[in-house]
């Protein structure tokens, strides 16, 4: 059976760049090796205002606060047509936050 140029050359093209992809990982070091699994963060009373600061939402993740959401889909209708705009309508089957 003879082999084309692509099938002779391809082992040799990715090779280098496996080696490459291989030298630049480093084994995990939040590993825990009581459990196997990722260390936890310790969680101290000292640090909690920084991690209330840094789970709280920035100001431009709160963006969405902003718009005039309306609930009601019948006065969404009216305040549309009033405006002459399109209507957006969101629909969806369940709890808003996937808690199903």
């Amino acid at each position: 059976m003879t082999r084309t140029l692509a099938q002779l050359t391809l082992p040799l093209t990715l090779a280098p760049l496996l080696g490459a992809a291989l030298a630049c990982t480093s084994p995990r070091t939040d590993v825990d090796a009581a459990t196997g699994g990722l260390a936890q963060p310790r969680l101290r009373v000292e640090d909690s205002a920084a991690w209330s600061r840094h789970i709280a939402p920035a100001g431009d993740e709160l963006a969405f606060e902003s718009v005039g959401w309306i609930p009601d889909f019948g006065q969404g209708l009216v305040a549309a047509d009033e405006a002459q705009r399109p209507l957006f309508f969101w629909a969806m089957n369940g709890h808003p936050l996937g808690c199903t």
